[in-house]
């Protein structure tokens, strides 16, 4: 016979976009056009994320032949994998070895070079679910802030990153552990402190399908897969733990919504997460903590899971407490800190004006305080680096704080070696709790060929989910001026632009604080916005000083107050009218403050897209801010 020519069709298979770990099929064809009858064998360049259903076998001359490929992408990549069909001339001895005179023989093919075998290309994008938080607010709380303590960076971080071997395995069932915090990633969430019987904690996340795929969401609390025993089976909860996990579901202190959703490519949706301030009687000090897993998933019409996606643990923080004092401190970057563990800013060992670094502490209670810094371990740092002052406070140890006061407490790192510092201070208040932190500081030798680092959080430097009612947006509500040498200015626009269509706006930013009022100035400081306009800020940033700056500046908006003599002359008709008022908008007086200060009123003008008179290019709504957030600027350098 003549020699053998078998070929595939298609030649390409393209599975486009899949899930990592999902199996995907297709049918091919293998043609042989030759009068021989041979013999296949299919083999690819990876042999563990391709199989074959007929891959194997005879193919009789001028006929066709069906092969299933079966592909299953172990890691997120693009996949650009080459099938070969190795082939030999048909014969009975190619299977019993016997080459007798009763056999046709065994005349093999000249042998070929790999890319001189027939061969298919399958190509595939293996992904995925890929799910992000844009934005975070909640009354009363800056962004930042946010972002810092709901450890919104990481678990975005964590979202996004691959699947590790227990969570394949976890998505799979095939772990033997019944508990989730120990398989998955645990984020905590930690809601606002506040006094029994106060509103309830709420915030706001607004997620996004920033993936290629379409996926589902869902949120799973202790307890909901009672049946499935893979899951949850609470074998591990006993005795206490377990009577205090039921009191806090049965009294449904935290509250999450939506459960479930379904997300298109590029869809978002907005989860409300609350924590009720009513712990049942004889809880009233502790610290609720409750587990809550969030799946990226699959929902089959039929029912059931289908995990193809990542899955991590929002453990809900929430307390409540006693008229007592409540000192709050800042919590630092989760993904290089723990809780309770502050770091500085690296510095260059022989400067001779070190930076001031900013630690703030807040009375976030309703009750004044006094406080005392215990800095035993700070003396002890001195005295083992040759009694130099490698750390000091510029502050007293000792103060006092009104509710509602902040006060940025100046610290100076001068270190003598590149090496990394840590010492505790216990943050004492009197007639309250203590609290412990761990500072961290590094020395290290500046090269003159780079420039300086500066670590700046990576937030969001627009509002992205404008709030039911707010008004007033803003262009910006972060700057970052980056490296400033001292002495010299920085200005930068703000835009705040007034949605509303009949009330005008005031609007002033708050410079309570010594800290903003001693380095910022924004021009105007106060103003009005008149209905479906905008205002003009210039900031500017000059400090004098070596320090590092981070701190936010509170803009408070309000309703314009009607003329005195508007009022009384609208006094009768007022009288006429309804004397409750069911619109949500604060009334004359009130602030609602966002971002660095959160923001109420309006008629949600912040959702509308109207025509605009501004000359000035503003974004669209839903990219505006509320508020104004300065950070990882001004860290004064001499120039």
């Amino acid at each position: 016979g003549s020699g053998g020519a078998v070929t595939f069709e298609p030649e390409t298979i393209d599975f486009e976009t899949l899930v990592v770990g999902t199996e995907v099929t297709m049918p091919i064809k293998l043609i042989n056009h030759s009068d021989v009858t041979m013999y296949h064998n299919l083999i690819s360049s990876m042999p563990k994320n391709l199989h074959y259903k007929g891959g194997e076998g005879y193919l009789s001359a001028f006929s066709t032949k069906r092969v299933v490929i079966c592909f299953t992408p172990e890691n997120r990549m693009y996949y650009n994998v080459t099938i070969s069909c190795k082939l030999k001339t048909s014969s009975e001895a190619l299977q019993t070895g016997n080459n007798g005179m009763d056999f046709t023989g065994t005349q093999l093919l000249a042998e070929q070079e790999m890319e001189e075998l027939p061969q298919c290309n399958i190509l595939g994008n293996a992904v995925y679910p890929t799910l992000s938080v844009l934005d975070v607010r909640a009354e009363g709380l800056s962004s930042s802030r946010l972002w810092r303590e709901l450890n919104l960076i990481q678990m975005n971080a964590e979202l996004n990153a691959d699947l590790s071997e227990k969570e394949i395995k976890w998505n799979a069932a095939e772990i033997d552990e019944t508990d989730p915090t120990k398989v998955l990633k645990v984020m905590e969430v930690r809601f606002k402190v506040k006094e029994y019987g106060a509103a309830a904690s709420v915030v706001v996340m607004r997620l996004k399908n920033t993936g290629v795929l379409p996926f589902d969401m869902m949120l799973k609390y202790p307890k909901d897969d009672e049946d499935e025993p893979e899951n949850w089976v609470d074998k591990d909860l006993q005795g206490d733990d377990e009577v205090l996990l039921e009191k806090i579901l049965e009294h449904k202190l935290f509250i999450c919504e939506p459960r479930r959703a379904h997300l298109e490519v590029g869809e978002e949706v907005d989860l409300m997460l609350s924590y009720k301030h009513l712990p049942p009687e004889g809880y009233e000090r502790h610290e609720f903590r409750l587990p809550v897993i969030l799946n990226v998933c699959e929902l089959p019409p039929a029912g059931g899971i289908i995990n193809t996606g990542k899955q991590i643990v929002m453990c809900l923080i929430g307390q409540t407490l006693a008229l007592e004092p409540n000192l709050h401190l800042p919590i630092a970057d989760s993904r290089f800190f723990d809780y309770c563990q502050w770091g500085f800013e690296r510095t260059p060992i022989g400067l001779l004006t070190p930076p001031i670094q900013f630690y703030k502490i807040e009375n976030a209670g309703a009750i004044p305080f006094e406080y005392h810094l215990e800095m035993d371990e700070v003396d002890e740092l001195n005295r083992a680096n040759h009694d130099f002052d490698v750390v000091t406070l510029l502050d007293p140890i000792n103060g006092h704080l009104d509710p509602g006061d902040v006060l940025y407490l100046r610290w100076v790192f001068n270190p003598l070696q590149p090496i990394l510092h840590e010492w505790n201070v216990e943050f004492q208040v009197v007639g309250g709790p203590t609290k412990r932190v761990t500072f961290r500081a590094e020395g290290y030798h500046p090269d003159p060929h780079s420039a300086p680092e500066t670590t700046v959080w990576p937030l969001p430097l627009h509002q992205v989910m404008p709030l039911p009612n707010q008004p007033v947006l803003m262009s910006s509500e972060r700057f970052c001026f980056g490296d400033v040498p001292m002495g010299a200015s920085i200005d930068r626009l703000c835009v705040l632009n007034n949605y509303d269509e009949d009330e005008t706006m005031t609007f002033a930013f708050d410079f309570s604080s010594h800290l903003a009022s001693s380095v910022l100035t924004i021009s105007p400081r106060m103003g009005e916005i008149p209905p479906q306009s905008h205002a003009v800020v210039r900031v500017t940033l000059r400090s004098m000083m070596a320090a590092v700056f981070d701190f936010d500046v509170p803009c408070h908006i309000l309703v314009k107050r009607p003329p005195e003599e508007e009022n009384e002359d609208l006094g009768d008709d007022n009288a006429e009218r309804t004397p409750a008022s069911t619109s949500s908008r604060p009334q004359t007086g009130q602030t609602a403050v966002s971002v660095s200060a959160s923001q109420k009123g309006g008629k949600g003008g912040g959702t509308k897209n109207k025509k605009r008179t501004s000359v000035v290019d503003l974004p669209a709504p839903h990219r505006g801010a509320t508020g104004t957030r300065f950070a990882g600027g001004g860290t004064g350098k001499k120039a």
